[in-house]
């Protein structure tokens, strides 16, 4: 009979080490996002942030939109080229990932990347995102048509990146950018350089942490008599990711990021704005993953703007192909309505 009921308390134990193990983790995650959260509740901040980001600033790489843009303290994707260099060094296999979708009237957003690991050299990455525009009719200030041509849009970013990790857990990298307009008869040409960090510690193992600057130096871009300075952007992240189940075949991932910049349109009082992410994905046997994300939110706002700013995905892995979906509302002022915008790409691991 005392066989049977040791039999009984060990069935049931690993179900609460498991339960208890998982809670003491989000407690512990919990107290360090108030501490993450609590600096940018200390500023001001409008909330309207139009005509001071790079254009560049929404992203890239479909699970990383699929999460909401909270990306800094995740790895193994080939968009970290972008997210986070640091991270980057993480990665453990060669990569292609391309993505794409139509936005409002004839424009396009595309991005495509691609990470090389070695052995003890640290990780190569390069990438390119760009933004295409077509019918673009020109008017001089009365309002009379120019010219009778329709013009067209393209703005694009070239990156290269490098990222080196060390044994105990920390990663650094570096993205260099190259970026071009053409607009009309005008070309303006910048560069810009980010600098990322990624620590993950054996112990203990679920946690990561990312920081990334982004535009640590920028040329700017003329075009025409038009000068565009860099936006400098300081980016925050924690993440968590453990196992779940007895069979630990279901990887359960968190990431909260903090973003800061200020405004370079206003030079004589330049006004600091701020604003997290949040992303989560779970993931079943590295076959079928499921995203959800809320983009860009304001701490004392964070329930005024919904819909805007959720974003849910999903991916499937497949012979070493990926497919990835996602969706998300994005900003009505730039839309006219709250709708959401579908993208679909697709990823291949090369080994």
């Amino acid at each position: 009979m005392g066989r049977v009921k040791m039999y009984f308390k060990f069935d049931k134990f690993p179900v609460c080490v498991i339960f208890f193990s998982m809670m003491r983790r989000l407690l512990f995650i919990g107290i360090i996002i108030i501490f993450l959260s609590f600096p940018f509740g200390a500023f001001s901040s409008t909330g309207e942030t139009g005509g001071v980001e790079n254009i560049f600033s929404y992203g890239a790489g479909l699970r990383a939109l699929g999460m909401g843009g909270a990306f800094t303290a995740i790895a193994g994707d080939s968009s970290l080229v972008y997210w986070n260099p640091g991270a980057m060094a993480f990665n453990q296999y060669k990569e292609i990932s391309l993505f794409g979708l139509r936005t409002i009237a004839d424009s396009y957003y595309v991005s495509g990347f691609y990470t090389n690991p070695t052995v003890s050299l640290g990780a190569l990455g390069f990438g390119g995102l760009g933004v295409y525009t077509s019918g673009i009719e020109s008017y001089d200030s009365s309002g009379a048509p120019i010219t009778t041509e329709k013009n067209s849009y393209l703005h694009y970013q070239i990156l290269l990146a490098y990222g080196y990790n060390f044994k105990w857990g920390l990663g650094v990298g570096s993205t260099v950018k190259i970026e071009q307009i053409n607009l009309l008869d005008y070309t303006g040409t910048g560069a810009s350089f980010d600098i990322g960090f990624y620590f993950n510690p054996k112990r203990p193992e679920w946690l990561s942490i990312g920081a990334v600057v982004q535009d640590v130096y920028g040329t700017g871009i003329k075009l025409g008599s038009e000068y565009e300075k860099n936006t400098r952007i300081y980016k925050l992240g924690i993440g968590t990711s453990f196992k779940l189940g007895a069979n630990k075949r279901t990887t359960l991932t968190f990431d909260l990021d903090g973003r800061m910049f200020t405004d370079n349109y206003n030079p004589t009082k330049p006004e600091l704005y701020y604003d997290l992410s949040f992303g989560t994905e779970v993931n079943f046997s590295d076959r079928l993953m499921f995203r959800a994300g809320y983009r860009e939110f304001e701490p004392q706002n964070i329930f005024q703007s919904l819909p805007q700013g959720l974003s849910f995905g999903m991916g499937i892995r497949q012979w070493g192909i990926g497919i990835d979906y996602a969706v998300s509302f994005e900003d009505p002022t730039w839309q006219g309505t709250a709708e959401l915008l579908m993208r679909l790409g697709i990823a291949t691991g090369l080994d």
